[in-house]
């Protein structure tokens, strides 16, 4: 699978690349295996893009790629819309508070 990236357009207001790209493939490919392809070609960490759409055409091999490229994770996730980062990386496992205080018991000890 090879990615052409189209459009690689950068937003100063948002501190953020917009990418573009297309593909020709039988399959259409997981976010996860498109995040690869545009990290080894842009050179940066998988956790800084967010695949915003994978669109495919009926009857056609061609796969349009939207995507989005940050600088860091923590500005992803100020920016970035919650169902993105939880179709992208799932959903984050927040700490009950039973699970903290007997975490800082165990620490305490």
């Amino acid at each position: 699978m090879h990615l052409n990236i189209i459009e690689n357009t950068k937003n100063e207001l948002l501190k953020r690349h917009e990418i573009k790209a297309s593909l020709e493939d039988k399959k259409i490919p997981s976010k996860e295996e498109v995040r690869k392809n545009l990290s080894a070609q842009l050179n940066v960490p998988e956790e800084n893009i967010a695949i915003i759409k994978i669109k495919s055409s009926f009857g056609r091999n061609t796969i349009s790629v939207s995507a989005r490229q940050y600088a860091n994770k923590e500005e992803m996730k100020k920016i970035e819309n919650k169902h993105i980062m939880k179709r992208n990386f799932g959903e984050e496992k927040k700490e009950t508070v039973k699970e903290a205080t007997e975490v800082k018991a165990e620490e305490a000890k």
